[in-house]
């Protein structure tokens, strides 16, 4: 994907600046017919100027590449342990799947090359031994909460995927301004997030044809709706701050919509919202071993 080109793109569709933020849906239009064969970010949700001020806060390119980095391996581990369980995912399923694993895997070798060029030293899991699948370093049941391999619970093991990829979709989006000064890296985020976005909507996809989820899920995130959990609202720490409807301090239910003004599901639909490290690490921190 020439990323160079969506940007100059964005810049003239958006009045030659980046700083105007603009509906998911409505960038895709527009530039469908001059990026057809080339695949738009479907997370476009933090403002550019919000981007701009992020650059001063001092966080390294090294140091956005490995927090990448260690969610990739986190779910490259996850995704992989879960097609190694033989029984566990459906065989219609499985390719979809599989096709993960090897993006993730992938994912992982561009951004260990990106933070050797950089001349850093590249993230490594726990008890890492020459191999990316380190399952020594994660307990992805949390200690037996969610014993999704070993009962081999389809259904869990699909809620947990969306969890997971809902939630390192986020941290893309949150570190991803990170790297605004620097165009060869921050162009590799940016490609890795239109695949990730595409694993997200697929999984969800996934949990609404083939496993008829209760919660029903659109292949993106609407309000703060979690997946279906006993007791309820158990997982919704996953989607805080996804029911922002105010974008570039606009009301977007005050804007007319279809019928009447813009409802705020779907004002939080159009918009993907970050989720800054801190929170995506200690929502992780109950399946990783030390």
């Amino acid at each position: 994907m020439n990323f160079s080109k969506i940007y100059s793109e964005i810049a003239r569709i958006d009045n030659g600046t980046l700083e105007q933020q603009s509906d998911r849906r409505e960038v895709i239009r527009k530039m469908a017919t001059r990026l057809a064969a080339t695949a738009v970010p479907l997370a476009l949700s933090a403002s550019w100027n919000q981007a701009a001020a992020r650059t001063t806060t001092g966080v390294s390119v090294t140091d956005s590449l490995n927090y990448l980095l260690k969610l990739e391996y986190f779910k490259y581990n996850f995704f992989l342990t879960a097609t190694s369980t033989g029984g566990l995912i459906p065989a219609a399923d499985q390719a979809g799947f599989t096709n993960i694993v090897a993006h993730n895997l992938a994912h992982i070798n561009a951004l260990t090359s990106a933070v050797t060029t950089l001349g850093g030293t590249a993230f490594l899991p726990n008890h890492y031994n020459a191999n990316p699948y380190c399952p020594a370093a994660y307990d992805f049941t949390a200690n037996g909460a969610y014993p999704m391999f070993y009962s081999m619970n389809y259904v869990m093991f699909t809620e947990f995927a969306q969890l997971f990829q809902d939630l390192c979709s986020r941290a893309y989006i949150d570190t991803i301004p990170n790297l605004v000064g620097d165009k060869t890296n921050l162009t590799l985020a940016i490609q890795i997030l239109t695949v990730e976005s595409r694993h997200a909507a697929h999984i969800r996809l996934v949990r609404r044809l083939s496993v008829q989820a209760a919660d029903n899920p659109k292949p993106w995130v609407t309000m703060t709706n979690s997946v279906y959990s006993s007791p309820p609202n158990e997982f919704r720490d996953y989607y805080v701050g996804e029911d922002n409807y105010w974008q570039q301090n606009f009301d977007l239910t005050t804007f007319p919509g279809v019928t009447g003004t813009i409802s705020q599901t779907a004002a939080t639909e159009a918009f993907d919202e970050p989720m800054i490290q801190t929170t995506v690490l200690s929502l992780l921190a109950p399946f990783m071993l030390p």
